[in-house]
């Protein structure tokens, strides 16, 4: 079935509908079509159109908690099918189902395809509490009808039979298309007849009217008419057609062309001059556009009539790669984009509202304090949800004013105002105390039209001032929270009007943010706190955040595991740096990507960014290059980053031609139209700090240029979770000076420390003069102020010091004995600590190695050796000296201990006793054998004893003397003693010699 897909593109060349017969519409060119096919079911549609892979929105359970604060009047034609499976029903007000095609010679039904008896759809709106209404279509032979009573009686009587045929009706939506002047006084009679019959039948039903972009005819009696019929709907499309000489805009905000002056603006003008009541005007407007073959790629250009088309907001994100914000222009003129590509060798330019453009006309719809809006058609943005998010962000109670905006007059930035505007609205910013308004433009005729300006919330408040001519006002400062602006233009000149700047100004100051963790040397995990403080009157804190950095000897770094960032970008580019496309390198301190060829470059990183609410990007960069569509951005809370668009989660676009701030949410590697844009001033190559947050809870981005907020958006439908960041280029060259990311955090965090990967600081200070850690703070207010970074560096030393090489006893080298009974001294090698540098050593004494009995641990200073003096030592003990050292830290080495001294009394001579010198021993002290001499001839028999100092005896043995024996080697190891001091007994003729040595194996 070839033609379903062109039925599906409503490529519908067929039907002319020009601006100089306006009084047919996209509305006709597509019933005509389909009543042709005479479908009836919702299902059968499906297969009609070719449905596959029917895609399902996920976040209508979410979207719930919002109601509706205007009326949101959307037509469901037959022919969507199964759409309405999508709607968010609690995001519409009024459901008409479209169409029933009356036959002007007697009133019935032509259309086979008209279900509304039996439509799920019809029952579906039904039971989610929604007005359910249909539509009454006719688009030519209206002469014939109006002189046929029973033609028009029979239509009335069928309209309240089809309303009774189903309970919970509302009403019926009167789309007569194509009446010339001449209709004026029939058209307004049979509405009086219609809309007498339909109260009659049930009080309760209301009946609509279908208006004209154009009145050309002046068909609509609108002070009769605003009388009696309940709703008005403008059908605001078509104002740029099939037939149109030149491609524009089917919904124009503001003027595209001074030849063709109508928009959107005019025409509430126009029907509010005429005598429509605000409360009873609806603006519709198209969930489409249209596309044309033109003859070159300017805006505007003409258009070739070899090709045109409409297209659904569906089918432009179904064909993502045709329709690529590569390809997308924006019109300031008429607050329209435009896609400008070729197809084959021919120009083509696509005029569809993405969400920015349909939020400023959304914009003027409150401005204007008309009743709400029409949507043609719904379904027509089938599976996707951001015409719906819109809806809510604009007309419910989920809805944000924002704090800072610019306002035109119905002419907008660059325009000339309407004739016969009379319209007031109020300037009401949530969580303000005051607001400032700074005009920037101001061009009235002077003393005919005029603007009041009110320091309050409606035109009973203090009148500051009413202002006319080109004097520019200035700025004004609310004493409340909110100002009212009326405006009136008479029916006679117009000028280029206002433009102005409001903002919340009830705190304008920063808040102060202050790191306050102890100076002290960190040797494991620690507590850092932070003092926030917003000013006196402020608007109270919003969020804190905190990064944590280490030194590791070169330069400052963040563990990315953790959530931060810091890169410098100061020598290399870093290993974990993913290099994809691109020509990326490190210049003057700077990562530069230099390839301005190619449309998507990609450098990216891992970054665990699941472990607070919200994350805090923080770089400054540069774009620059020689095109005329330079851009570059940020991707963040990315899922796969080697891919085209990297996959899944958001990015923000800096588009440095078009002064333009995009938000864009990636879906499946797929990213569409921008979820929210912003007019932002982007010099090439400035310099410009930026920072980006991301609560990843409430879905809400923020985005910052030299700490000014120049964007916010918030996704109904978070990622939660994200992996992954990315720099990208798109024809253009950028330099970013340095990277940083910061996490929310309490007013107290831990930051964990140690050599493992899994730490915030793994690296110790490189010297006591070089700290290793630095935690840094960021704060910001309700009023979105970001406070200046403060942040404390910390010393970090988890090594206790390194012991020294060796130990000595005594003052100098070695000792093994002493004899002086009240000193002990010992020397030992210096020793390193590079991290926080030695404090000071400790030595200790003891009997044993290691004890401490003789004197406890005692501070030594930095001195490399130690002498104690005072003491009592006990004959033939040996002592042990230990050391240890203690860095600047607090960490403790562990101990050294010296091989001990002996300590031996003067008083005991090491050779002789008594001034003996008939025997002799030696070597004294002695580790084996002990030799024992005496005088040959002088010695009689000899007894000979070894005794220990507690006088034991050890061994005993006799001697004769004989000639030539006048020595005797005593073998101490076989005597198993231990080492210390022993003496020989000598006895001689019943005369004791005594002789004493020490015995020491070693």
């Amino acid at each position: 079935m070839k033609k379903t897909l062109l039925l599906l593109q409503f490529v519908i060349t067929t039907f002319i509908i020009a601006q100089q017969f306006p009084n047919s519409s996209i509305m006709q060119e597509q019933s005509l079509y389909y009543r042709k096919l005479g479908v009836k079911t919702d299902e059968e549609w499906d297969v009609i159109m070719e449905k596959k892979n029917k895609t399902t929105m996920s976040n209508a359970t979410e979207r719930n908690v919002c109601t509706l604060t205007k009326r949101v009047f959307g037509w469901h034609p037959y022919w969507v099918g199964t759409a309405y499976q999508n709607y968010q029903w609690n995001l519409i007000s009024d459901f008409c189902y479209f169409d029933y095609a009356a036959d002007p010679a007697n009133g019935q039904n032509t259309n086979t395809s008209f279900a509304w008896t039996t439509s799920t759809a019809v029952t579906t709106a039904i039971n989610n509490g929604v007005k359910t209404h249909f539509s009454v279509t006719m688009f030519g032979g209206h002469s014939t009808f109006w002189v046929s009573s029973t033609a028009q009686q029979t239509l009335i009587t069928n309209i309240i039979n089809l309303l009774n045929a189903r309970p919970g009706s509302k009403g019926v939506n009167i789309d007569f298309e194509g009446m010339s002047g001449s209709s004026k006084v029939p058209f307004t009679t049979f509405m009086q007849n219609l809309i007498s019959q339909v109260k009659a039948a049930n009080p309760n039903y209301e009946v609509s009217v279908c208006l004209y972009a154009v009145d050309w005819g002046a068909v609509f009696d609108m002070p009769v008419l605003n009388g009696i019929v309940d709703l008005f709907t403008i059908m605001g499309y078509d104002y740029y057609y099939s037939g149109s000489n030149t491609a524009g805009p089917v919904g124009p905000l503001y003027n595209f062309q001074t030849s063709f002056n109508y928009t959107l603006s005019k025409s509430i003008t126009y029907y509010l001059s005429q005598g429509a009541s605000k409360s009873k005007l609806i603006l519709g407007l198209p969930w489409y556009g249209r596309e044309w073959e033109t003859t070159t790629n300017t805006i505007p250009s003409s258009t070739t009539g070899n090709f045109t088309s409409s297209r659904t907001f569906s089918y432009v994100r179904n064909n993502a790669s045709t329709y690529s914000n590569v390809f997308k222009k924006w019109d300031s003129l008429s607050y329209t984009p435009c896609y400008v590509f070729q197809n084959a060798s021919n120009w083509r330019q696509c005029w569809i509202d993405d969400v920015y453009s349909l939020k400023k006309r959304f914009d003027v719809v409150n401005q204007r304090e008309i009743a709400g809006i029409g949507i043609w058609a719904l379904g027509y943005d089938d599976g996707y949800t951001d015409y719906w998010d819109a809806i809510k962000d604009k007309f419910s109670t989920c809805s944000i004013i924002p704090c800072n905006d610019t306002i035109f007059d119905m002419g907008g930035p660059n325009r000339n105002y309407n004739d016969k505007e009379r319209y007031q609205f109020t300037i009401d910013p949530d969580g303000t105390n005051n607001v400032s308004l700074q005009f920037t433009q101001f061009d009235l005729e002077t003393n005919f039209d005029s603007l009041w300006i009110y320091d309050g919330n409606t035109i009973a408040s203090p009148l500051i001032g009413v202002f006319t001519g080109s004097v520019n006002p200035g700025t004004f400062t609310s004493t409340f929270g909110a100002l009212t602006l009326r405006f009136k233009s008479d029916n006679l000149t117009t000028r280029a009007g206002y433009k102005a700047i409001y903002n919340c100004v009830n705190d304008l100051v920063a808040p102060q943010t202050q790191v306050t963790g102890s100076s002290n040397w960190k040797t494991q995990n620690f507590n850092v706190d932070f003092v926030d403080t917003d000013n006196t009157n402020g608007s109270g804190l919003q969020k804190s955040y905190y990064q944590i950095s280490n030194f590791n000897g070169n330069e400052w770094r963040s563990n990315t595991n953790n959530g931060f960032i810091n890169d410098e970008f100061n020598v290399a580019i870093h290993p974990e740096w993913i290099q994809k496309t691109g020509s990326w390198s490190i210049n003057n301190q700077q990562l530069k990507q230099s390839d301005e060829t190619l449309s998507n470059t990609n450098i990216y990183l891992s970054l665990n960014q699941n472990l607070s609410n919200r994350t805090l990007y923080h770089f400054s960069a540069k774009i620059y290059g020689s095109g005329t569509n330079r851009r570059a951005g940020f991707h963040f809370a990315c899922s796969r980053p080697d891919s085209l668009n990297r996959y899944d989660g958001y990015f923000v676009w800096l588009r440095v031609d078009n002064s333009t701030l995009q938000f864009y949410k990636v879906v499946n590697d797929n990213f569409g139209s921008p979820v929210a844009s912003f007019p932002l001033q982007i010099n090439a190559g400035q310099q410009y700090d930026y920072k980006v947050i991301y609560d990843r809870i409430s879905g809400k981005i923020w985005m910052y240029q030299n700490d000014v907020l120049v964007g916010t958006y918030t996704d109904p439908n978070p990622y939660a979770n994200g992996s992954y960041i990315s720099f990208r280029t798109g024809n253009a060259a950028m330099d970013v000076d340095f990277l940083r990311a910061y996490r929310s955090r309490l007013q107290t965090v831990n930051v964990s420390v140690g050599a493992s990967s899994l730490n915030d600081v793994r690296y110790e200070n490189t010297s006591p003069l070089n700290p290793a850690a630095k935690v840094s703070s960021i704060i910001q207010d309700n009023a979105e102020n970001l406070s200046a970074e403060n942040n404390q560096l910390f010393n970090i030393d988890w090594t206790p010091p390194i012991l020294p090489s060796y130990i000595n006893d005594g003052v100098a080298i070695d000792q093994d004995t002493t004899f002086n009974g009240n000193v002990l001294a010992c020397n030992y090698s210096a020793v390193q600590d590079t991290n926080s540098g030695l404090d000071h050593f400790l030595y200790a004494i003891g009997t044993s190695p290691g004890s401490t009995d003789i004197l406890n641990w005692t501070n030594n200073m930095q001195q490399l050796s130690a002498q104690q003096n005072g003491l009592i030592l006990v004959s033939g003990t040996r002592y042990y000296f230990s050391i240890k050292a203690l860095n600047n830290a607090g960490l403790m080495s562990d101990s050294i201990v010296s091989d001990g001294i002996l300590y031996l009394p003067q008083t005991i001579g090491l050779n002789n006793n008594n001034s003996n010198t008939q025997f002799l021993i030696g070597p004294n002290p002695v580790k084996d054998l002990i030799a024992l001499t005496w005088i040959e001839n002088s010695i009689s028999a000899i007894d000979i004893a070894i005794i220990d100092l507690q006088g034991k005896q050890i061994s005993k043995q006799q001697i004769i003397p004989s000639i030539g024996l006048n020595s005797l080697k005593i073998n101490l190891n076989a005597l198993n003693l231990s080492d210390g001091i022993y003496f020989i007994q000598i006895w001689k003729n019943n005369n004791l010699i005594t002789k004493k040595f020490i015995f020491n194996k070693d």
